[in-house]
């Protein structure tokens, strides 16, 4: 029960802000991104008559693809890196908010509802605090022996 209140206490007096969705990136990662679309937009803006003309010296059969070509591909790790982005954060979200229950009727003894959800540490984290409190006390930590490391004297003249 001890453990209960101090992991309630915790959550409620220690609200953290979770990440935000989006930050500015730093100045290389804009510098690689700006790289990335320029290139798609210089090869999407040379017609094919002159991409035939600037790689002929390289040989005839050298194909130059078309413009949506070019961006149907390119669309597709823009796409991907978007939504793996989102999901991933949404998913971490998921984790650790909210702390309290938010929904309309919560299915007893799980984090969900019909419709509401709470993140699965804050649900868990009883559980957890008590399960760590037991294996320490019980398996890695010998009671008897860290009393017998107290000096008495010590204790009662702190306590007065």
């Amino acid at each position: 029960f001890v453990v209960m209140g101090v992991v309630e206490g915790l959550l409620e007096d220690n609200p953290s802000t979770f990440p935000p969705l989006f930050e500015m990136p730093s100045c290389k990662i804009i510098t690689i991104i700006a790289c990335v679309f320029g290139g798609i937009g210089l090869a999407c803006a040379v017609p094919q008559e002159i991409g035939d003309k600037l790689l002929a010296p390289f040989g005839e059969d050298i194909w130059w693809p078309e413009r949506e070509t070019i961006i149907a591909y390119s669309s597709i790790p823009i796409v991907s890196c978007g939504f793996t982005y989102f999901h991933i954060w949404l998913a971490l979200w998921m984790m650790f908010y909210p702390i309290k229950f938010v929904g309309v009727c919560q299915i007893p003894g799980t984090n969900i509802g019909m419709p509401g959800w709470q993140g699965i540490i804050p649900f868990k984290a009883v559980p957890m605090a008590e399960m760590a409190t037991e294996l320490m006390t019980t398996k890695l930590v010998n009671i008897k022996d860290e009393f017998k490391k107290v000096n008495p004297v010590m204790v009662s003249a702190i306590v007065q």
